[in-house]
């Protein structure tokens, strides 16, 4: 009789567990893309914050993909693998850079306040916002 009470508490502890596993391995940022979206966003972000604001994302030099821009801040580029999206959300009081995978839905956002007219920028976050926007299967927040 214990033996079977055992395996009644122990059974759903179990499954919560491997639940709680599969949401961490499955549910968070893909890596594999997190290593090909931040040197691309970094590379812009060290052009922002020492030069300001560019007069189009494919007028930095030297960044570690090339960019295909369907608008002056709106681009796509690839490693030959996977595709990623890139682009610049502006407002009068802040300008923000994003790098978003669609295929893993991952994405990384460098926030910046602008300090003058001119769009001299600075980065008021150490480290970019890494993140996943997975709503599906296991990694829906309705399914907790």
């Amino acid at each position: 009789m214990m033996k079977v009470l055992g395996w009644i508490i122990m059974i759903p502890v179990v499954l919560f567990i491997l639940l709680i596993v599969a949401r961490i391995a499955f549910c968070g940022p893909d890596q594999s893309d997190v290593r090909v979206m931040k040197p691309m966003g970094d590379a812009i972000d060290k052009y922002l914050t020492t030069k300001g604001k560019p007069s189009s994302l494919d007028s930095i030099p030297n960044l570690p993909y090339k960019l295909k821009c369907s608008s002056e801040y709106k681009c796509s580029f690839s490693n030959g693998r996977k595709y990623y999206k890139i682009w610049i959300d502006d407002n009068p009081y802040s300008l923000s850079l994003k790098v978003f995978s669609p295929s893993s839905e991952t994405g990384i956002t460098y926030i910046y306040e602008s300090s003058n007219s001119n769009y001299k920028l600075k980065n008021y976050r150490n480290n970019p916002h890494i993140y996943s926007s997975k709503r599906t299967g296991i990694c829906n927040p309705m399914k907790q």
